[in-house]
């Protein structure tokens, strides 16, 4: 996981949010649904979890209480391969526990129950995000 700070974001055609981040000496764009422009001013603070095999692959976003997922996982394979692609302790990385905290949280911020399973609370979240 990878601590970013929103340097800009803008809405594009009333339906993205186009949102430019920094880190120290890195930069990443990403796009959002619109709805999430009001909570993301210059400044925020955003959790990136990206893959374990490529760096460039970010797979999640964590801002405010808000989970956003860089890969759609609207189905069980897609969630579980987003689970998977995240570093864990065999990588020497707490991201995956991380990562589990960062859903709990996403859902009871939303008022919402976990399912008890990981796998359908990302999809919980991810069909959330679409409404």
């Amino acid at each position: 996981m990878e601590k970013y700070t929103v340097q800009s974001a803008f809405v594009v055609a009333d339906q993205m949010v186009h949102v430019n981040m920094v880190n120290t000496g890195r930069k990443i764009e990403a796009l959002f649904p619109a709805k999430f422009a009001p909570v993301l001013p210059a400044g925020t603070r955003v959790d990136v979890f990206s893959s374990k095999y490529d760096q460039d692959l970010q797979l999640a976003y964590v801002f405010g209480g808000n989970m956003l997922f860089g890969l759609s996982p609207d189905g069980i394979l897609r969630a579980r391969t987003v689970y998977d692609l995240i570093p864990g302790l065999g990588e020497f990385s707490f991201d995956k526990f991380r990562f589990c905290r960062a859903v709990q949280n996403s859902l009871h911020r939303r008022g919402m129950k976990s399912t008890g399973s990981l796998v359908r609370d990302i999809m919980l979240i991810q069909r959330q995000n679409q409404k």
